[in-house]
């Protein structure tokens, strides 16, 4: 989408990954990362104005309304946000619901059994194990009480979407992972004007993602006594190793 070439997409896996790292051991690659981002992006602009192409990018340069463009710095963040936002999160949804698939076998053999099933698998896989675990930052907009805490105007307040989606008074057994869950109104994609625009698509790829999966490793299980590295980062929550069979 984004006309990024194909020998490059490994670079804006290293750089996202930095990004989003929270560990210290990461500190020291991120000033150089960052940088090299930037001047990735900077050469990408410069060429792709000089020679248009069919791809977002290209769009985006050559968006214009009432006689204004978008200058470099929103074309930055624009970029990094359909990168990290639109890539990092789905690769979590993904990476999440299968293991949590793996950690409730029955519920992996019913999805075998019946490939109808993944859409809901999906969204339970939403609910039980958020790609996304903190909102971004709110500000109380006036004085309030919650839950015997107060909080007053202008304070920094982050929600924890994971949280949510495990309240006992929203959903039934909200601890077990339930593809069947009849009533499932997780908070994943945020709510109201805050809702991701890019739902529709995490949703279809990820249900592409776990259906090829399972049709071309029918047999895939998690191996013995393996267990899942989660990556370090404060905003998403994601795998960044699991060891699985396929045989």
């Amino acid at each position: 989408m984004l006309g990024v070439p194909t020998e490059d997409r490994d670079k804006f896996r290293k750089w996202s990954n930095t990004i989003l790292a929270s560990s210290d051991e990461f500190q020291a690659e991120f000033t150089e990362d960052v940088g090299a981002f930037i001047d990735y992006l900077t050469y990408l602009f410069d060429e792709r104005r000089a020679n248009p192409q069919d791809d977002l990018i290209s769009k985006l340069l050559q968006a214009e309304e009432e006689g204004e463009k978008l200058n470099r710095d929103e074309l930055y963040s624009m970029i990094v946000l359909l990168i990290i936002a639109g890539h990092e999160t789905t690769v979590n949804l993904i990476s999440n619901t299968v293991y949590a698939l793996f950690q409730n076998p029955s519920q992996l053999d019913l999805l075998k059994s019946d490939h109808s099933l993944v859409e809901p698998a999906i969204e339970e896989g939403l609910r039980y194990y958020s790609p996304v675990d903190f909102s971004t930052a709110r500000w109380a907009e006036k004085d309030m009480e919650f839950h015997g805490k107060t909080f007053r105007k202008g304070d920094f307040v982050l929600a924890s979407i994971s949280s949510a989606n495990r309240d006992e008074e929203q959903f039934l057994h909200a601890d077990l992972f339930d593809i069947k869950r009849a009533q499932n109104a997780h908070v994943a994609f945020g709510f109201g004007i805050h809702f991701c625009l890019g739902a529709p698509l995490a949703r279809l790829e990820g249900k592409i993602a776990i259906e090829k999966l399972l049709s071309a490793f029918p047999s895939i299980t998690l191996s013995e006594g393996a267990e899942p590295k989660w990556r370090e980062q404060f905003l998403l929550r994601g795998l960044e190793k699991l060891e699985i069979n396929i045989k």
